[in-house]
């Protein structure tokens, strides 16, 4: 973790296209990260709002047509539950900086390619994100 680093991406990605791939990839990584970077206890705060989400997410997959990549990356997570769970260890045996340190640093907020979906559901989006957000850190 390095907090004064910055990362750039150029506007329309690593790939001229989203394919089930890349949202499965996204998907996989994001559970995988929320399994293996905070305590148990931040996770189980983090649960309503991460099932809100979760639901809003699975949406946006099934309206775009990649549900399957969605259910896929939760298969990958069961399937490798053990290796998640060694890693948990592992970071959590190194950690320097609590919970609540890292979630303030998070900016609430996505910002996804106009031709994914469209500038006003983003807004929503991110709208209902933020204030799902700001709620779920009160409890942490």
């Amino acid at each position: 973790y390095v907090p004064t680093s910055i990362i750039y991406h150029p506007i329309e990605g690593y790939s001229f296209k989203w394919s089930s791939f890349k949202f499965y990839l996204m998907e996989r990584n994001r559970q995988y990260c929320l399994l293996t970077h905070f305590s148990k206890s931040t996770y189980f705060k983090m649960l309503p709002a991460l099932i809100l989400t979760d639901i809003a997410v699975s949406c946006f997959y099934f309206k775009k047509g990649m549900l399957i990549a969605k259910l896929n990356s939760s298969l990958n997570i069961l399937k490798n539950i053990k290796k998640i769970n060694n890693k948990y260890q592992q970071i959590q045996n190194q950690r320097n900086y609590s919970d609540k340190e890292i979630l303030n640093l998070f900016k609430d907020e996505i910002a996804v390619p106009r031709w994914v979906i469209s500038e006003e559901s983003n807004t929503f989006f991110n709208k209902f994100l933020n204030k799902l957000s700001r709620l779920t850190r009160k409890f942490i």
